[in-house]
């Protein structure tokens, strides 16, 4: 599958557009990923059975994932709800926050160390964010 958006580069710069082509079978970004309340609805007769639920009745949001940080909706492989996957899934690898580990946004493959730079980042940041939701869940009894 082949994405390309566009990115505004700043005042006067005008915009670029980038494109990347994703690993087949690759589910990398697979990861925690927050779901909205009514999407988990309508599938979650499809989830995994997993370790980690986590539902934030403020933001109407459920955490699904397992010991190794990956979703529920990740099946041998592949997301068995792709057609209907979140904005963020969709959105993963084309904005600056959510790099791709495997590939640039200008289609290159990363090399190995910056792969793993940016999985051990984003494996800190996913458990930062759980401790974080675990607590208020505490907390609030949510």
């Amino acid at each position: 599958m082949v994405f390309a958006i566009r990115k505004t580069l700043g005042k006067g710069q005008g915009e670029q557009f980038m494109t990347f082509k994703c690993l087949d079978n690759c589910s990398e970004c697979c990861g925690v990923v927050p779901i909205p309340k009514d999407l988990w609805d309508k599938h979650k007769n499809k989830a995994r059975i997993v370790e980690h639920f986590i539902e934030d009745k403020g933001d109407q949001t459920i955490f699904n994932f397992d010991k190794d940080f990956k979703c529920s909706f990740l099946v041998k492989g592949k997301c068995i709800i792709y057609e209907d996957r979140p904005k963020i899934c969709k959105d993963y690898g084309l904005i600056e926050g959510l790099p791709c580990p495997l590939i640039k946004p200008n289609g290159n493959k990363r090399s190995e160390a910056q792969k793993k730079h940016i999985l051990r980042q984003k494996t800190k940041e996913f458990r930062e964010f759980t401790n974080k939701i675990e607590a208020k869940r505490k907390t609030y009894d949510l």
